[in-house]
């Protein structure tokens, strides 16, 4: 269960084309709604979370504030 919230942009809506981003990039915003870190999917972060991106991701959500 996460005490944050969690959003996933869906291909009926490709809300992702309005921050310029593609579908599978991940965007990290801190507490204040600031953008904190805009991982594309082919990247230097694995985002895979099929593949060990999942430790990667983890990492960077717990270390933003």
């Amino acid at each position: 269960m996460a005490t944050f919230p969690i959003f996933q942009d869906v291909t009926a809506v490709k809300a992702w084309e309005s921050t310029g981003g593609n579908k599978d990039d991940i965007y990290i915003y801190d507490s204040k709604g600031k953008l904190a870190h805009y991982l594309p999917v082919i990247g230097s972060v694995d985002t895979d979370l099929s593949a060990g991106g999942y430790a990667a991701l983890k990492k960077l959500i717990l270390a933003t504030k």
